[in-house]
């Protein structure tokens, strides 16, 4: 019996050529949308061609016949399976794009009720979906992208004659401001990097609190990576678990070798100084030291890497203690924008050193009112007061 062996074409997908049989194979896994389950679909074709033929009609029948028995659930995964995988195929969208739109639905099928009906599905319907969004803890920006990811599914729906009216419309008039977030003030600040002093999750909050950098950015931060002699921080990975293993990837939304900068101030510089030292006796001298490979900032007492879990709760511990309000680590990243835009730090330089693109998200997602700014917008107007004229009988 010959040996059987595939050879995929580049770009076709589901599409492989079976030496042994001479045959081209398209190949398709479909969701059945009233059951929910899957199954796997083979076609065999004489050229690539008709393969590509095959595939394309293999992925129009996951298309439900009928609104009135398919669920919201069951269009999803047809969305999410048969188109996104014909507009790969095509090259309309890249495998980031439909990664993103997978996260996207399975968030959406988790506050969707399993039997809701696409012929159900009303504006009522939908605002009970967007209150369960509000419970679930997630972001605003989170929502509003979810739903408008609901929106173009029921498009879908609606170009395929499955129902009349995309009701998800609605979803257009969503509150785009943010939720309100917990930030601290300048003094708490300094209350919160006095009472971590000597502590040895103090590296952390040292480079966190006046950068603004996301929890894992300072997880992954390196002493190489720091310049004690001209006060700069580059910011080029951050600490990763890949498979139960801690790695340095490339930063987020960025390519390999990528990074921004943000600068130290002299109390942060001799911080780092003192913390170094205190690394470096410890590595010499504690007899449990498992040492320190990725030449990280932050560690453990024995030099292990940090993970976010252990800031969460080192930090939630400490601000009921002192009496704070509720935070989390990416609260920082808000604390900080919010007080350097209250003392005047344009936003392109806020930008630069936190790491945006696009003006948006800081000035809608992140960005406070803090009395300060407050205080500033009154001394800056109060500082133009007309002179007052005494009036003159005309």
């Amino acid at each position: 019996m010959a040996k059987k062996r595939t050879r995929r074409v580049q770009g076709t997908g589901s599409i492989f050529y079976r030496s042994d049989r001479d045959r081209w194979i398209a190949q398709a896994t479909i969701t059945d949308p009233t059951t929910g389950k899957t199954k796997r679909i083979t076609r065999s074709a004489k050229t690539a061609k008709q393969a590509q033929t095959l595939l394309t009609e293999l992925q129009a029948a996951q298309q439900p016949a009928d609104a009135s028995a398919t669920t919201v659930h069951g269009w999803i995964d047809w969305f999410t399976t048969a188109h996104i995988q014909t507009q790969l195929d095509k090259g309309a969208i890249r495998a980031t794009s439909a990664q993103s739109i997978q996260v996207r639905a399975k968030r959406l099928k988790k506050v969707i009720p399993p039997t809701l009906l696409l012929s159900d599905l009303d504006a009522h319907q939908l605002d009970a979906i967007r209150n369960r969004y509000d419970t679930t803890g997630y972001a605003r920006a989170t929502q509003a992208r979810d739903l408008t990811e609901l929106s173009t599914i029921l498009d879908l729906a609606v170009y395929h004659g499955l129902i009349a009216v995309n009701k998800a419309k609605v979803m257009r008039k969503l509150p785009v401001e943010p939720k309100a977030h917990n930030i601290l003030t300048m003094a708490q600040v300094q209350q919160l990097l006095q009472d971590v002093q000597g502590h040895w999750l103090e590296a952390w909050y040292v480079l966190a609190i006046p950068s603004g950098a996301r929890c894992m950015e300072i997880c992954g931060m390196t002493w190489d990576r720091i310049d004690l002699q001209t006060h700069v921080m580059h910011i080029s990975h951050q600490l990763v678990d890949r498979h139960g293993e801690l790695r340095l990837m490339p930063l987020k939304m960025r390519h390999e070798g990528e990074s921004r900068r943000a600068p130290l101030s002299a109390w942060q510089v001799e911080r780092l100084n003192a913390i170094r030292e205190r690394q470096h006796h410890d590595a010499t001298t504690r007899p449990d030291w498992q040492g320190n490979p990725l030449n990280l900032v932050v560690t453990s007492p024995r030099g292990r890497a940090v993970y976010n879990a252990q800031i969460g709760k080192d930090l939630a511990e400490r601000v009921e203690r002192l009496g704070f309000p509720k935070i989390t680590p990416h609260s920082f990243r808000r604390t900080a924008l919010s007080l350097l835009l209250a003392q005047g730090v344009d936003l392109a330089t806020c930008m630069k050193v936190m790491g945006w693109r696009n003006s948006q998200i800081p000035l809608q997602v992140y960005a406070q009112l803090t009395e300060q700014g407050f205080d500033n917008v009154r001394n800056v107007f109060g500082a133009i007061a007309p002179t007052s004229r005494p009036l003159t009988d005309s």
